[in-house]
């Protein structure tokens, strides 16, 4: 499906659409995060507005929005480009298997050709959404996150196409992505998640991938006031991150995770395609791997091979 010039176009203009979007749309004439008052003031705060004077920024909400449409926009973009992978090929899934062809192979084969373009597609949406966003953070710290949600949202697809009819799978997967995008630990906070949720509801946030987006984010923008050992908005920034539940060490974790959930969905796509395409599955349309050994020894016997019955099959 990247094969023709118009395709490439396509993937390249969308890519580099939804950064300029984000960017632009988000940007700040000054920093992303303002950390909250430091101490010394904060304590100043009437009663009733004193917990957010602490541990609330003056101003993030650009970021907070950017980070959550950054899942939302990039997943989307990767996800309905990754139907195309595995959804138009079934008809060669279940043709290998009805020969006794492991289809794993040739299933991860197509994710292997994938790769390239979850890296390019992630960096076109970089060079647009960064310059135009203008964060604090490093480029390549960024770069990273935004090829974990591609690749992330490339296995989700892998799944859907698998599981249900491909020309359908498109709708289904940006209302996932939506809904894990809702999942990313920003409202309700990560930290109210973990501290009154019952276990397989905080399960269910621990399996979203924005969850993990957004807070590797937030930790690269806001590692500038932490490096910074005579900065006052140090212990301010610390105060905000335990506030959300983030903890500032996380961001190899966090792309760790987003890695593990990439490689789980490849796993659960390869496990789909076995589990549909075996002979009992797809005996009412092809022959069996005892039927093609049967017919393979008759003509290596010279006898005229006697097409396979319904119990060939």
């Amino acid at each position: 499906h990247y094969l023709s010039p118009w395709s490439m176009l396509v993937f390249a203009v969308v890519h580099v659409a939804i950064g300029g979007v984000i960017g632009y749309g988000f940007r700040e004439s000054r920093a992303l995060v303002e950390p909250p008052l430091p101490v010394a003031f904060a304590d100043l705060c009437p009663s009733v507005v004193a917990t957010q004077c602490r541990t609330e920024p003056l101003s993030w909400e650009a970021l907070k929005l950017a980070s959550f449409f950054l899942s939302l926009a990039l997943g989307t973009a990767a996800l309905v480009t990754s139907v195309y992978t595995l959804g138009p090929e079934l008809a060669v899934h279940r043709r290998e298997a009805g020969t006794g062809t492991y289809t794993s192979a040739y299933a991860l084969g197509k994710m292997i050709t994938d790769v390239p373009f979850i890296f390019g597609g992630a960096l076109l949406f970089g060079a647009v959404y960064v310059p135009l966003l203008a964060p604090d953070g490093d480029f390549m710290r960024h770069y990273a996150i935004f090829v974990g949600v591609e690749a992330c949202c490339y296995g989700l697809g892998y799944v859907l196409s698998t599981l249900l009819p491909w020309d359908s799978s498109h709708v289904i997967g940006v209302v996932l992505v939506y809904c894990f995008s809702i999942l990313s630990g920003l409202q309700p906070k990560l930290r109210v998640v973990n501290e009154q949720f019952v276990a397989p509801l905080r399960a269910v946030w621990a399996s979203s991938f924005p969850r993990y987006a957004v807070e590797a984010t937030v930790i690269t923008e806001t590692e500038v006031y932490r490096n910074d050992a005579r900065s006052v908005f140090r212990e301010p920034v610390a105060r905000f991150l335990a506030e959300y539940g983030w903890l500032a060490d996380n961001y190899a974790f966090d792309l760790g995770m987003m890695a593990v959930i990439a490689v789980v969905l490849r796993a659960v796509a390869i496990a789909l395609l076995w589990w549909r395409h075996t002979p009992s599955s797809s005996a009412s349309s092809w022959p069996s791997a005892a039927a093609v050994a049967r017919l393979g020894a008759a003509r290596w016997r010279g006898t005229r091979p006697q097409p396979p019955t319904q119990c060939d099959a």
